[in-house]
């Protein structure tokens, strides 16, 4: 199954941040999330499995109080439940593709 970046649609948006639904594959949510120079995403969680991977920029992710840099192509994933908040540290925009593995 194909899906295309240009037919993603918006289902996130902050002065900060925009993140847009690619589609799903099988049990795994395929989201693109920018977000701007010195811009954050608040804490929050989710109840499923999140696997982040940087695709461009540097940011911080902080999960449940501790605190990891990531660069481009890095990847990390966090378990359901765990407060989590991204901060952008880089000089240009940091863009994830966010993959949830859905049960």
């Amino acid at each position: 199954m194909l899906h295309r970046f240009s037919d993603s649609k918006i289902i996130f948006e902050s002065d900060d941040s925009l993140g847009k639904f690619i589609g799903d594959i099988k049990n795994l949510q395929f989201v693109h999330l920018s977000i701007s120079k010195n811009g954050l995403i608040a804490s929050h969680k989710l109840d499923v499995e999140v696997i982040f991977h940087v695709l461009n920029g540097r940011g911080e992710i902080v999960v449940d109080g501790n605190k990891t840099s990531l660069f481009k192509g890095d990847i990390i994933s966090v378990n359901p439940n765990c407060n989590r908040e991204w901060i952008n540290s880089g000089s240009n925009p940091l863009e994830l593709l966010v993959i949830k593995v859905m049960d």
